[in-house]
């Protein structure tokens, strides 16, 4: 290679990531007029791989957590999470 060719790094995509709901409980719905309320969801998603993961998640949109252990979730799993919370509320109202 040349002096004055430079050689750039490739970077390798990362594979998109994508979670399935298979199923969700609603443990506890949070009440939307009061601050502190949360909501508690059991869900079951399926990976791109066909792995089957459950879980329980506290939380309301924007601060998800995974239950047993208090971490916050992913972005992506928080935005399933917030859209889950949104049909059961829509459905409560109705």
């Amino acid at each position: 290679m040349s002096a004055d060719m430079v050689e750039t790094p490739r970077t390798a995509q990362a594979p998109e990531k994508k979670l399935f709901e298979v199923t969700s409980k609603i443990i506890k719905l949070r009440d939307p007029v009061q601050q502190a309320s949360s909501t508690t969801v059991e869900t079951v998603w399926q990976k791109p791989d066909g792995a089957i993961v459950k879980g329980i998640y506290a939380g309301a949109p924007g601060r998800w957590t995974l239950q047993a252990s208090g971490a916050p979730v992913r972005p992506e799993m928080a935005a399933l999470l917030d859209a889950i919370e949104a049909r059961s509320l829509a459905a409560r109202t109705s």
